[in-house]
C-alpha cells in the first residue's frame, strides 16, 4: 500500500465482467504485482477461423496463425465459463477434427439438444456457419447493439411473413444475445482503458 498514490475503480454488474476488466486491465498496463497473467500460461480464448467450421477453444499460448484470440483470462474456470456462456447463445461445435459435411452422418446428441448445427451431417452450411461465428466475435468485441437491431428486423420480417416459429426463434436469440451481453459486459469500457480486443493485426 505505500507504493499507492491514487486509487481508481469501476462498479461491474458481475463477477466475471470484473475477471474480464481485470484481466485486460492488466494486459494492457503490465503491473508488477500481476505476474500471473502475465505468464505463458495464462488461458486465451482461440476462435479458428481459418478452418471450414470453427470451434471456440481455450488455449495457452498465441500463436501467428488466423485465429482470433481473447485474453489472457486470470483463471481457467473463467475461460470456461466464458465460451459456455457463447455456447448457450451460438450452436457452435466443440468436436475435435475437421468436418466434412455428409448428409448421411448421424449427428451427435449435441445437435439434438440444440448446443451444435450439425455442419458433420450438412445440417448448417458453411456461409451460415460462418456467419454465426461473426455474430460470435461481435458479441465479444462490443458490437451486441447492431447484431440485435439485425435479428429484430429479420424476426419483424418473419412475423410479417406468418413465419411464426421463426420470428420466434430469432426472439429467443435477441435474448440470448441481451443476457450474454451481462456477461461481456466489460467491452463498452473498452473506449475509456483499452483497444479493441481483436486488434487489427490479427487477419481475418
Amino acid at each position: 500500500m505505500h507504493h499507492t498514490a491514487q486509487v481508481d475503480y469501476e462498479i461491474c454488474d458481475s463477477e466475471l465482467e470484473a475477471l474480464l476488466l481485470e484481466s485486460r486491465l492488466i494486459e494492457k498496463y503490465q503491473p508488477p504485482y500481476n505476474s500471473s497473467l502475465k505468464s505463458s500460461r495464462s488461458p486465451f480464448i482461440r476462435i479458428s477461423l481459418n478452418d471450414d467450421f470453427p470451434k471456440i477453444e481455450l488455449v495457452f499460448t498465441e500463436d501467428s496463425d488466423d485465429a482470433r484470440y481473447l485474453g489472457p483470462f486470470s483463471s481457467v474456470r473463467q475461460t470456461r465459463e466464458v465460451i459456455d456462456v457463447l455456447h448457450r447463445v451460438f450452436p457452435i461445435r466443440t468436436c475435435e477434427g475437421k468436418i466434412t459435411p455428409n448428409p448421411d452422418f448421424r449427428p451427435c446428441f449435441s445437435y439434438h439438444l440444440n448446443h451444435c448445427g450439425a455442419p458433420c451431417a450438412g445440417q448448417i452450411n458453411r456461409k451460415a456457419y460462418h456467419a454465426m461465428i461473426d455474430d460470435a466475435i461481435r458479441v465479444l468485441g462490443g458490437g451486441h447493439h447492431t447484431l440485435i437491431e439485425e435479428l429484430i428486423a429479420k424476426r419483424d420480417e418473419a412475423a410479417n411473413n406468418l413465419r411464426f416459429e421463426r420470428a420466434a426463434s430469432l426472439q429467443k436469440r435477441i435474448e440470448q444475445v441481451e443476457n450474454i451481453f451481462v456477461y461481456l459486459n466489460v467491452n463498452r469500457r473498452q473506449e475509456k482503458y483499452l483497444p479493441p480486443i481483436f486488434g487489427d493485426t490479427q487477419k481475418r
